[in-house]
């Protein structure tokens, strides 16, 4: 049932939205938990000889790859100075290595769980993932929906709005939907192979209909081939399969009555007419993919140029052997690739003073060089609307010179914001004995009414707040 883990974890077993840790969360918990009491299991009951064979599970391909990820991981915490564990990490610090890294240990923990399970019973191990895949394909398909309804809207396809379903990784941008979506999508075809009544037909037909939605509303070029390559590989494999003399035989036994070739030839004519609907509706229906295809050139010009600073950092003879590290790249090419600097950066600091208790803070800076990307960068947070109207922020800030701020409380999911409620302030440094001290702030916002939907399609709340122009490269934040 890894594929429902992985759609499920990436939301509902990971409060990363709330907590703001990004190298470990929730979720590593309950995988941790999985491999525990799944290899407990095992050596409970060692003396079988499909379990011993399991354990005995290592081929060099396995040896191979683990050897190259641990090795990867070692050269990233090199390459930060060392390894330190600090829970409000970003993406430049060493833990950003094991963060990265966590998903190929984590697979090969688990393969020789999977392989002692083929070699129990491989029809029913199989049958199993496959339900699990569905089951996280179904996740991401239903959160699609929720989405774009609470958000965009259901057929609204013109505003620049690109699906991220529950996958928190997102929040930035990235690939995670995409590489889902591509892994995950020939299991629904297989589905409709293996259905063998109208109504497991029709479920499959379904979930095919909207996992084929959700791809189309990341409005992604490279998801539509990702997706496309997998399944047409599909398509090859069943076909050779079918015209095996043996599974022939087996086909027609089990399947091709003519009952059987009526209804299915039928509905599958249909289902196939309803994707290209969708397909046509999507695409034709909106100006927002018009608008990406025809910036494909100079997308692809961008790219490039990104992927050539990117092998640029690989400067010494064991950097192209061995690369620079897992999960080094961020802090690398923000460091070393001219204009390539993030926007900004926070920090979580303490303050001790004699007789007082240690206080907690947020440092937020802007960008150390190119000041057209100030405001870029936000502080977020979750927060929850006690009812429709007015708010207002309570903050406590630090500035030592002169400050623009930006404030605002938007409803979100995790990329996009729908409806704002915003302030703009202006905040002048205060002084006690020359040191800058903090100051209360009750600020209004101003802008439209926000609501949290209905009960079907609850929208989300942020709260963010950001440096909008300063000349200091820091100030801090608390309270908010």
């Amino acid at each position: 049932m890894l594929g429902t883990a992985k759609a499920r974890g990436s939301w509902l077993l990971n409060f990363s939205p709330w907590t703001g840790w990004l190298a470990v969360d929730e979720f590593d918990i309950f995988l941790l938990a999985t491999l525990a009491g799944a290899y407990v299991k095992r050596i409970a009951n060692y003396r079988t000889s499909a379990v011993t064979q399991a354990v005995d599970f290592f081929p060099v391909w396995t040896a191979v790859i683990g050897m190259a990820g641990l090795w990867g991981l070692l050269r990233g915490f090199a390459d930060a100075g060392s390894f330190s564990m600090n829970w409000f990490a970003d993406y430049t610090e060493s833990s950003n290595s094991l963060r990265v890294f966590k998903s190929l240990g984590f697979a090969l923990l688990f393969a020789p769980l999977l392989h002692c399970e083929l070699l129990r019973d491989q029809a029913k191990a199989c049958r199993l993932f496959a339900s699990g895949m569905l089951t996280g394909l179904t996740v991401v398909a239903m959160a699609t929906l929720w989405e774009r309804a609470a958000f965009p809207g259901l057929i609204e396809f013109s505003l620049h709005y690109r699906t991220v379903a529950l996958f928190w990784e997102m929040h930035v941008g990235g690939a995670a939907i995409d590489t889902y979506l591509a892994l995950a999508s020939p299991f629904a075809v297989w589905a409709l192979m293996q259905a063998r009544r109208p109504l497991s037909w029709l479920s499959a037909a379904m979930l095919t209909w909207l996992v084929v939605y959700a791809s189309l509303t990341t409005f992604a070029r490279g998801v539509y081939l990702a997706v496309a390559a997998p399944l047409l590989l599909l398509a090859v494999l069943l076909w050779i399969q079918a015209h095996d003399a043996a599974a022939k035989v087996l086909y027609a036994r089990m399947r091709l009555s003519p009952w059987f070739l009526g209804w299915r030839t039928k509905a599958g004519a249909v289902l196939l007419v309803m994707l290209v609907m969708e397909v046509v509706a999507v695409l034709g229906g909106g100006s927002f993919m018009t608008e990406r295809l025809a910036d494909t050139g100079k997308d692809l010009s961008s790219r490039l140029e990104h992927w050539k600073n990117g092998l640029g950092l690989l400067q010494t003879l064991d950097d192209g052997l061995f690369g620079i590290g897992i999960g080094r790249l961020p802090a690398n090419y923000a460091a070393r690739v001219p204009a390539g600097e993030f926007p900004g950066q926070l920090r979580w600091n303490t303050e001790n003073k004699p007789g007082n208790v240690a206080r907690t803070y947020a440092t937020l800076s802007g960008p150390r060089k190119r000041q057209e990307l100030g405001g870029s960068f936000e502080l977020t947070q979750r927060v929850y609307l006690p009812k429709p109207g007015r708010h207002r922020v309570f903050i406590k800030a630090r500035v030592p010179t002169d400050t623009l701020m930006e404030l605002h409380l938007c409803e979100r999911h995790l990329l996009y914001d729908r409806a704002c409620q915003s302030a703009y302030i202006h905040l002048k440094p205060v002084f006690v004995n020359n040191l800058a001290v903090w100051q209360p702030l009750m600020v209004p916002l101003n802008g439209p009414q926000l609501s949290h939907g209905n009960n079907f399609t609850p929208r989300l709340s942020y709260g963010s707040s950001k440096k909008r122009r300063s000349t200091i490269k820091s100030m801090g934040y608390r309270g908010f």
